[in-house]
């Protein structure tokens, strides 16, 4: 008899174990839920990338996204790492805006890198991709290739005004960080993040058709 109590007291404790274990499960998987429908301020999708909540937002109805507060974690997230050829991209892609007189996300500025098809050429596009908020599943960001580094150049034309832009890189630059080992990646992004606009390439607007 007394032994008889004993299993019906482990079951007991067994099935209060296993109710307070089911209780903190649901518990947990709530709150998962719950931040990823109510996202910490700062913090948006996979791997939580920094965001500036008061950011400026694309204005198109068919873009809902924000231009990242923190582009160099942006590239990363996008690109796998950050080097000087996506960070060179991005300044272009934030020069192209600012003379443009474009916003972030605008669906009617569409960029096309002339480019060798090959890395680490084509590393540039994430770049350009971060710093404007276009896309090349939108259509809006768009690769032509051209044969050799010396005819790589950037094109940006505005749907809206017709107006057309032109950026060519400084070729020494170019040449400087085309073949650049893996350890050096980081520092010469860095570097180009600050380097001097002129140092890098040149802008040249061309007038859209008169009326």
């Amino acid at each position: 008899m007394q032994l008889s109590k004993i299993y019906l007291l482990i079951i007991f404790l067994l099935l209060v174990a296993v109710c307070l274990t089911v209780s903190i499960v649901l518990a947990i998987e709530s709150a998962r839920r719950q931040a990823v429908g109510n996202p910490v301020p700062g913090m948006t999708g996979i791997g939580r990338a920094p965001i500036d909540v008061g950011s400026q937002q694309a204005e198109h109805p068919m873009n809902l996204a924000r231009e990242p507060e923190d582009w160099w974690a942006e590239i990363l997230e996008r690109h796998g790492h950050v080097g000087p050829w996506n960070v060179f991209g991005y300044r272009i892609g934030k020069a192209i805006l600012r003379e443009m007189g474009a916003r972030w996300g605008d669906h009617s500025l569409i960029i096309t890198c002339h480019i060798p098809l090959a890395t680490p050429y084509s590393c540039l596009v994430d770049g350009i991709a971060v710093g404007t908020g276009n896309s090349q599943g939108r259509l809006d960001l768009r690769i032509g290739e051209v044969a050799t580094l010396d005819f790589l150049h950037i094109g940006a034309r505005s749907a809206k005004t017709g107006v057309m832009l032109v950026v060519r890189p400084n070729i020494n630059y170019l040449r400087k960080i085309e073949e650049v080992p893996e350890s050096q990646l980081e520092s010469l992004g860095r570097e180009c993040a600050n380097t001097a606009e002129s140092d890098l390439f040149t802008v040249a607007l061309v007038p859209g058709p008169r009326e």
